[in-house]
């Protein structure tokens, strides 16, 4: 009952139409943020205009194997 009051209170308000600017679109992160960021840029690179990542990983560094790795298993090196 009570997510329902609340459910229809906020359907209720109306939304103000968001003035973006599609030349314009930028993207930042910091840590894990920094790589959702990187990832959206590359996905959406024809609509984003830029990114600022801080601290974040290379692209594709969670499915890449490096040679120490310690998921690679021993018989692999």
């Amino acid at each position: 009952m009570i997510l329902w009051v609340v459910l229809h209170c906020v359907s209720a308000i109306p939304l103000q139409p968001l003035r973006i600017d599609a030349r314009r679109v930028v993207v930042a992160g910091c840590s894990h943020a920094a790589d959702f960021s990187h990832q959206f840029h590359v996905a959406f690179s024809g609509t984003v205009t830029g990114a600022c990542i801080f601290s974040g990983q290379p692209y594709t560094c969670a499915v890449t194997r490096f040679a120490h790795d310690a998921l690679v298993r021993q018989t692999q090196m």
